[in-house]
Protein backbone atom coordinates (compact mmCIF):
# COMPACT_ATOMS: atom_id res chain seq x y z
CA UNK A 1 0.00 0.00 0.00
CA UNK A 2 1.32 3.16 -0.86
CA UNK A 3 0.11 6.21 0.75
CA UNK A 4 -0.75 9.85 -1.19
CA UNK A 5 -1.11 12.91 0.96
CA UNK A 6 -3.87 15.11 -0.18
CA UNK A 7 -3.83 18.19 4.20
CA UNK A 8 -21.21 35.01 7.73
CA UNK A 9 -23.33 35.66 9.75
CA UNK A 10 -25.96 37.61 7.45
CA UNK A 11 -24.87 40.88 8.69
CA UNK A 12 -21.29 42.20 8.39
CA UNK A 13 -18.78 44.06 10.70
CA UNK A 14 -19.25 47.47 10.74
CA UNK A 15 -17.47 49.48 7.79
CA UNK A 16 -16.48 46.52 5.95
CA UNK A 17 -17.22 46.80 2.19
CA UNK A 18 -19.36 44.70 0.69
CA UNK A 19 -18.37 41.30 -0.84
CA UNK A 20 -16.95 40.37 -4.21
CA UNK A 21 -19.77 39.17 -6.11
CA UNK A 22 -19.31 36.59 -9.02
CA UNK A 23 -21.71 35.83 -11.98
CA UNK A 24 -24.21 34.14 -9.52
CA UNK A 25 -26.52 36.85 -7.27
CA UNK A 26 -26.84 34.62 -4.49
CA UNK A 27 -23.09 33.26 -4.26
CA UNK A 28 -20.97 36.24 -2.67
CA UNK A 29 -16.78 35.98 -1.90
CA UNK A 30 -15.35 37.43 0.44
CA UNK A 31 -12.18 38.52 0.90
CA UNK A 32 -10.36 38.79 4.56
CA UNK A 33 -6.75 40.22 5.05
CA UNK A 34 -4.86 40.30 7.35
CA UNK A 35 -6.12 43.80 8.87
CA UNK A 36 -9.75 42.24 8.86
CA UNK A 37 -8.76 39.03 10.38
CA UNK A 38 -7.72 40.96 13.81
CA UNK A 39 -11.09 43.53 13.21
CA UNK A 40 -12.41 39.81 13.41
CA UNK A 41 -11.08 38.53 16.11
CA UNK A 42 -11.90 41.95 17.86
CA UNK A 43 -15.83 41.50 17.50
CA UNK A 44 -15.65 37.90 17.10
CA UNK A 45 -17.71 38.09 13.84
CA UNK A 46 -16.74 34.76 12.33
CA UNK A 47 -17.19 32.40 14.96
CA UNK A 48 -20.84 33.27 15.68
CA UNK A 49 -22.64 30.81 13.49
CA UNK A 50 -22.85 27.04 12.84
CA UNK A 51 -19.54 26.94 10.45
CA UNK A 52 -16.38 28.84 11.62
CA UNK A 53 -14.07 29.14 8.56
CA UNK A 54 -10.96 29.99 11.16
CA UNK A 55 -10.08 28.55 14.32
CA UNK A 56 -8.93 31.99 16.89
CA UNK A 57 -5.81 29.86 17.57
CA UNK A 58 -4.83 29.92 13.99
CA UNK A 59 -5.95 33.65 13.36
CA UNK A 60 -3.83 34.67 16.06
CA UNK A 61 -0.92 32.76 14.97
CA UNK A 62 -1.30 34.14 11.33
CA UNK A 63 -1.03 37.41 12.50
CA UNK A 64 1.81 37.17 13.94
CA UNK A 65 3.64 35.83 10.52
CA UNK A 66 6.78 37.38 9.60
CA UNK A 67 6.34 37.14 6.16
CA UNK A 68 2.78 38.39 5.87
CA UNK A 69 1.65 42.45 5.70
CA UNK A 70 -1.60 43.70 6.92
CA UNK A 71 -3.05 43.60 3.07
CA UNK A 72 -2.51 40.16 2.44
CA UNK A 73 -5.29 38.00 1.65
CA UNK A 74 -5.21 35.52 4.62
CA UNK A 75 -8.59 33.81 4.60
CA UNK A 76 -11.59 33.57 1.06
CA UNK A 77 -15.20 33.07 2.50
CA UNK A 78 -18.51 31.75 0.31
CA UNK A 79 -21.52 32.90 1.02
CA UNK A 80 -24.94 31.90 -0.48
CA UNK A 81 -28.09 33.31 1.02
CA UNK A 82 -26.09 34.53 3.80
CA UNK A 83 -24.35 31.25 4.83
CA UNK A 84 -21.12 30.03 5.13
CA UNK A 85 -20.89 27.10 2.09
CA UNK A 86 -17.24 27.31 1.29
CA UNK A 87 -13.48 28.54 3.03
CA UNK A 88 -10.25 28.97 1.61
CA UNK A 89 -7.77 29.57 4.35
CA UNK A 90 -4.46 31.16 2.67
CA UNK A 91 -0.71 30.93 4.26
CA UNK A 92 1.11 34.40 2.74
CA UNK A 93 5.02 33.63 2.06
CA UNK A 94 7.73 34.73 0.01
CA UNK A 95 10.17 33.43 -2.24
CA UNK A 96 13.42 35.13 -3.67
CA UNK A 97 14.56 34.74 -7.02
CA UNK A 98 17.83 36.65 -8.60
CA UNK A 99 17.84 38.96 -5.58
CA UNK A 100 13.69 39.55 -6.54
CA UNK A 101 11.17 38.95 -3.22
CA UNK A 102 8.18 37.38 -4.92
CA UNK A 103 4.92 37.75 -2.58
CA UNK A 104 2.80 33.91 -2.80
CA UNK A 105 0.70 32.47 -1.10
CA UNK A 106 0.46 28.54 0.55
CA UNK A 107 -3.50 27.36 0.39
CA UNK A 108 -3.87 26.39 4.07
CA UNK A 109 -7.42 24.66 3.96
CA UNK A 110 -10.22 24.53 1.75
CA UNK A 111 -13.83 23.17 2.09
CA UNK A 112 -16.42 23.50 0.47
CA UNK A 113 -20.37 22.28 2.16
CA UNK A 114 -21.17 18.97 0.41
CA UNK A 115 -24.70 19.63 0.28
CA UNK A 116 -24.16 22.78 -1.79
CA UNK A 117 -21.10 23.02 -3.44
CA UNK A 118 -21.38 24.01 -7.00
CA UNK A 119 -19.11 26.20 -8.17
CA UNK A 120 -18.20 27.90 -4.85
CA UNK A 121 -14.81 25.81 -3.93
CA UNK A 122 -13.50 26.32 -8.43
CA UNK A 123 -13.94 30.09 -7.33
CA UNK A 124 -12.73 30.61 -3.94
CA UNK A 125 -9.50 28.71 -5.69
CA UNK A 126 -9.65 31.17 -8.68
CA UNK A 127 -10.21 34.06 -6.01
CA UNK A 128 -6.83 33.30 -4.04
CA UNK A 129 -4.58 32.68 -7.20
CA UNK A 130 -5.87 36.34 -8.33
CA UNK A 131 -4.61 37.69 -4.65
CA UNK A 132 -1.49 35.90 -5.41
CA UNK A 133 -0.06 36.72 -9.00
CA UNK A 134 3.12 36.34 -8.23
CA UNK A 135 2.62 32.60 -7.09
CA UNK A 136 0.11 30.41 -5.23
CA UNK A 137 0.50 26.52 -4.37
CA UNK A 138 0.05 23.93 -2.37
CA UNK A 139 1.86 20.70 -0.82
CA UNK A 140 0.36 17.56 1.11
CA UNK A 141 -3.10 18.25 -0.33
CA UNK A 142 -5.71 15.75 -0.35
CA UNK A 143 -7.00 13.49 -3.31
CA UNK A 144 -10.15 15.69 -3.97
CA UNK A 145 -8.00 18.85 -4.21
CA UNK A 146 -5.54 17.23 -6.02
CA UNK A 147 -8.46 16.60 -8.27
CA UNK A 148 -8.68 19.74 -9.12
CA UNK A 149 -5.29 21.01 -9.19
CA UNK A 150 -4.87 18.21 -11.71
CA UNK A 151 -7.06 19.50 -13.91
CA UNK A 152 -6.03 23.04 -13.76
CA UNK A 153 -3.71 24.11 -16.69
CA UNK A 154 -2.33 27.10 -14.26
CA UNK A 155 -1.14 24.55 -11.86
CA UNK A 156 1.90 22.51 -12.20
CA UNK A 157 3.87 20.04 -10.24
CA UNK A 158 7.06 21.66 -8.94
CA UNK A 159 8.15 18.95 -6.84
CA UNK A 160 7.45 15.03 -6.28
CA UNK A 161 9.22 13.52 -3.01
CA UNK A 162 9.06 9.92 -2.53
CA UNK A 163 9.06 9.28 0.97
CA UNK A 164 8.10 6.79 3.82
CA UNK A 165 5.64 5.80 6.85
CA UNK A 166 7.57 3.99 9.16
CA UNK A 167 5.70 2.07 11.70
CA UNK A 168 6.88 1.16 15.10
CA UNK A 169 3.69 -0.51 16.31
CA UNK A 170 1.44 -2.75 14.14
CA UNK A 171 -1.34 -1.31 15.80
CA UNK A 172 -1.05 2.07 13.48
CA UNK A 173 -1.05 -0.07 10.55
CA UNK A 174 -4.34 -1.46 11.41
CA UNK A 175 -5.89 2.06 11.87
CA UNK A 176 -4.39 3.27 8.76
CA UNK A 177 -5.45 0.02 7.11
CA UNK A 178 -9.19 0.73 8.25
CA UNK A 179 -9.19 4.25 7.54
CA UNK A 180 -7.88 3.70 3.74
CA UNK A 181 -9.25 0.51 3.28
CA UNK A 182 -13.49 -0.52 4.24
CA UNK A 183 -12.78 -4.01 3.62
CA UNK A 184 -10.47 -3.84 7.03
CA UNK A 185 -12.63 -2.13 8.86
CA UNK A 186 -14.55 -5.26 10.36
CA UNK A 187 -11.30 -7.35 11.14
CA UNK A 188 -9.76 -4.18 12.78
CA UNK A 189 -10.74 -4.88 16.29
CA UNK A 190 -9.23 -8.10 16.13
CA UNK A 191 -6.19 -7.23 14.40
CA UNK A 192 -5.10 -4.88 17.54
CA UNK A 193 -5.64 -7.82 19.74
CA UNK A 194 -3.40 -10.03 17.53
CA UNK A 195 -0.96 -6.93 17.53
CA UNK A 196 -0.60 -6.41 21.12
CA UNK A 197 2.11 -9.09 21.78
CA UNK A 198 3.89 -8.21 18.64
CA UNK A 199 3.98 -4.34 19.27
CA UNK A 200 5.77 -5.19 23.22
CA UNK A 201 7.99 -7.22 21.30
CA UNK A 202 8.79 -4.43 19.07
CA UNK A 203 9.14 -2.45 21.65
CA UNK A 204 11.95 -4.45 23.88
CA UNK A 205 14.09 -4.60 20.70
CA UNK A 206 13.58 -0.97 19.75
CA UNK A 207 14.40 0.32 23.60
CA UNK A 208 17.71 -2.15 23.57
CA UNK A 209 18.62 -0.42 20.16
CA UNK A 210 18.12 2.93 21.23
CA UNK A 211 20.41 2.36 24.60
CA UNK A 212 23.01 1.16 22.65
CA UNK A 213 23.13 3.63 20.10
CA UNK A 214 22.89 6.13 22.44
CA UNK A 215 26.51 4.56 24.20
CA UNK A 216 27.79 3.91 21.39
CA UNK A 217 27.56 6.97 19.12
CA UNK A 218 27.11 9.30 22.00
CA UNK A 219 24.89 11.71 20.67
CA UNK A 220 23.88 14.51 22.80
CA UNK A 221 20.57 16.81 22.26
CA UNK A 222 20.27 20.46 23.57
CA UNK A 223 16.79 21.51 23.29
CA UNK A 224 15.57 24.93 22.48
CA UNK A 225 12.82 26.77 23.29
CA UNK A 226 13.36 29.11 20.19
CA UNK A 227 15.91 29.72 17.80
CA UNK A 228 19.33 31.09 19.77
CA UNK A 229 22.37 32.71 17.41
CA UNK A 230 24.50 30.00 17.29
CA UNK A 231 21.54 27.77 15.86
CA UNK A 232 20.49 30.60 13.15
CA UNK A 233 24.15 30.74 12.47
CA UNK A 234 24.51 26.58 11.75
CA UNK A 235 21.43 27.29 9.62
CA UNK A 236 22.43 29.97 7.42
CA UNK A 237 25.91 27.83 6.81
CA UNK A 238 23.99 24.83 5.77
CA UNK A 239 21.23 25.32 4.18
CA UNK A 240 20.73 24.24 0.64
CA UNK A 241 19.12 25.48 -2.34
CA UNK A 242 16.15 25.86 -0.29
CA UNK A 243 12.76 27.52 -2.13
CA UNK A 244 11.39 29.10 1.14
CA UNK A 245 14.85 30.36 2.86
CA UNK A 246 12.65 30.02 6.58
CA UNK A 247 15.29 30.98 9.35
CA UNK A 248 15.08 32.12 13.15
CA UNK A 249 11.60 34.36 12.33
CA UNK A 250 9.88 32.08 10.92
CA UNK A 251 10.78 29.34 12.97
CA UNK A 252 10.24 31.10 16.64
CA UNK A 253 7.21 31.93 14.94
CA UNK A 254 6.23 28.19 14.48
CA UNK A 255 7.27 27.01 17.84
CA UNK A 256 5.35 29.97 19.69
CA UNK A 257 2.14 30.31 17.76
CA UNK A 258 1.33 26.22 17.09
CA UNK A 259 -2.44 25.99 14.81
CA UNK A 260 -3.04 22.56 16.26
CA UNK A 261 -3.61 23.02 20.50
CA UNK A 262 -3.21 20.09 22.90
CA UNK A 263 -6.24 19.07 23.99
CA UNK A 264 -7.18 15.78 26.43
CA UNK A 265 -11.21 16.07 25.40
CA UNK A 266 -12.91 17.12 22.11
CA UNK A 267 -13.59 20.67 21.74
CA UNK A 268 -16.86 22.03 21.75
CA UNK A 269 -15.73 23.99 18.57
CA UNK A 270 -14.59 20.55 16.76
CA UNK A 271 -18.04 20.01 14.69
CA UNK A 272 -18.04 23.88 13.39
CA UNK A 273 -14.46 23.49 11.83
CA UNK A 274 -13.65 21.40 9.09
CA UNK A 275 -10.28 20.84 10.07
CA UNK A 276 -8.23 20.00 12.94
CA UNK A 277 -8.00 22.41 15.86
CA UNK A 278 -6.45 20.06 18.48
CA UNK A 279 -5.24 16.91 18.86
CA UNK A 280 -4.20 15.04 21.96
CA UNK A 281 -0.83 14.91 22.24
CA UNK A 282 0.98 17.66 20.30
CA UNK A 283 4.90 19.08 20.62
CA UNK A 284 7.68 20.68 18.88
CA UNK A 285 10.42 19.30 19.56
CA UNK A 286 13.86 21.46 18.53
CA UNK A 287 16.96 20.89 19.00
CA UNK A 288 20.80 20.88 18.57
CA UNK A 289 22.62 17.45 17.97
CA UNK A 290 25.96 17.41 19.34
CA UNK A 291 28.60 14.76 18.43
CA UNK A 292 31.07 13.14 21.04
CA UNK A 293 32.91 16.18 21.68
CA UNK A 294 29.99 18.31 21.79
CA UNK A 295 30.70 20.30 18.41
CA UNK A 296 27.02 21.18 16.68
CA UNK A 297 26.75 18.66 13.99
CA UNK A 298 22.50 19.35 12.92
CA UNK A 299 19.75 21.96 13.83
CA UNK A 300 16.91 20.16 13.38
CA UNK A 301 12.68 20.53 14.43
CA UNK A 302 10.56 17.51 15.15
CA UNK A 303 7.06 17.33 15.85
CA UNK A 304 4.59 14.72 17.58
CA UNK A 305 1.46 14.17 17.20
CA UNK A 306 -1.19 11.99 18.56
CA UNK A 307 1.45 9.06 18.13
CA UNK A 308 3.01 10.49 14.89
CA UNK A 309 6.65 11.85 14.48
CA UNK A 310 7.58 13.78 11.79
CA UNK A 311 11.03 15.99 11.15
CA UNK A 312 9.33 19.53 9.82
CA UNK A 313 13.14 21.02 9.37
CA UNK A 314 16.52 19.36 9.59
CA UNK A 315 20.09 21.56 8.93
CA UNK A 316 23.27 19.20 9.02
CA UNK A 317 27.18 19.27 8.61
CA UNK A 318 28.26 17.60 5.34
CA UNK A 319 28.37 13.66 6.11
CA UNK A 320 26.07 13.71 9.32
CA UNK A 321 22.67 12.78 7.76
CA UNK A 322 22.77 9.42 9.34
CA UNK A 323 23.24 11.07 12.82
CA UNK A 324 20.05 13.34 11.86
CA UNK A 325 18.46 9.99 11.08
CA UNK A 326 19.43 7.90 14.27
CA UNK A 327 18.03 11.23 16.04
CA UNK A 328 14.71 10.73 14.48
CA UNK A 329 14.56 7.12 15.22
CA UNK A 330 15.94 7.74 19.06
CA UNK A 331 12.85 10.20 19.68
CA UNK A 332 10.38 8.20 18.00
CA UNK A 333 11.45 5.12 20.37
CA UNK A 334 11.98 7.96 23.62
CA UNK A 335 8.32 8.98 22.70
CA UNK A 336 6.31 5.58 22.42
CA UNK A 337 5.32 6.96 19.10
CA UNK A 338 3.70 4.39 16.75
CA UNK A 339 4.69 5.93 13.44
CA UNK A 340 6.80 8.62 11.72
CA UNK A 341 6.67 10.36 8.32
CA UNK A 342 10.09 11.30 6.42
CA UNK A 343 9.77 13.04 2.52
CA UNK A 344 13.30 14.22 2.86
CA UNK A 345 15.40 11.62 0.14
CA UNK A 346 18.73 12.03 1.30
CA UNK A 347 17.41 10.97 5.14
CA UNK A 348 14.78 8.65 3.32
CA UNK A 349 18.09 6.90 1.70
CA UNK A 350 19.90 6.59 5.22
CA UNK A 351 16.83 5.10 6.77
CA UNK A 352 16.90 1.78 4.75
CA UNK A 353 19.29 0.59 6.81
CA UNK A 354 16.62 0.35 9.82
CA UNK A 355 14.03 -0.94 7.97
CA UNK A 356 12.31 -4.45 8.96
CA UNK A 357 14.58 -3.94 12.08
CA UNK A 358 13.36 -1.09 13.91
CA UNK A 359 10.15 -0.53 11.68
CA UNK A 360 7.64 -1.38 8.82
CA UNK A 361 7.73 1.24 6.32
CA UNK A 362 4.86 2.24 3.87
CA UNK A 363 6.02 4.29 0.83
CA UNK A 364 4.41 7.68 0.78
CA UNK A 365 4.06 10.48 -1.90
CA UNK A 366 3.96 13.90 -1.12
CA UNK A 367 3.43 16.53 -4.04
CA UNK A 368 3.95 20.45 -4.09
CA UNK A 369 1.82 22.28 -7.24
CA UNK A 370 2.11 25.84 -8.02
CA UNK A 371 1.04 28.44 -10.67
CA UNK A 372 3.20 28.68 -13.29
CA UNK A 373 4.21 31.97 -13.23
CA UNK A 374 6.22 30.71 -10.08
CA UNK A 375 7.19 27.52 -11.40
CA UNK A 376 8.90 29.67 -14.33
CA UNK A 377 10.63 32.02 -12.28
CA UNK A 378 14.46 31.80 -13.13
CA UNK A 379 16.74 31.72 -9.89
CA UNK A 380 14.37 29.59 -7.44
CA UNK A 381 15.69 27.17 -5.62
CA UNK A 382 14.20 23.66 -5.80
CA UNK A 383 15.17 21.96 -2.25
CA UNK A 384 11.99 21.65 -0.49
CA UNK A 385 12.00 21.24 3.28
CA UNK A 386 8.90 18.55 5.12
CA UNK A 387 7.91 21.79 6.69
CA UNK A 388 7.66 24.01 3.81
CA UNK A 389 4.46 25.69 2.64
CA UNK A 390 1.84 24.86 5.87
CA UNK A 391 3.13 21.70 6.79
CA UNK A 392 5.33 22.39 9.47
CA UNK A 393 2.32 24.12 11.55
CA UNK A 394 0.11 20.46 11.51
Amino acid sequence: MTVEEGAAPESRPAGEAAPATDDRPELQIRELTLRDLAEALADDSLWQGPVHPITRHRALAQLKNPRADPDDVVLLIAYEKGEIVGYLGVLPDRVIAHGHARKIGWASCWWVDPARAGMSGFLLLMRAMRAYPEGFGACGYTKEAAAVYDRMPQFQVFSEKQGVIGFFRLRGMVDLGADRLPRVRPFAPLLRVLASPLDWALGLVQGTWARRSLRRKALRFEYLPEIDDEAAAFIEDHRRDELLKRGKAEFDWMLRHPWILRAPVPDRNAEKYAFSATARDFHHFCCKVLDAKGAMIAVVILRLRDGELSMPYAYWREGAEHEVVRALLLHAVATDCESFRLYNPTLVSCLKRYSYRLFLPIPATRRMVVTKRLARAEGLGRYIQDGDADNGFT
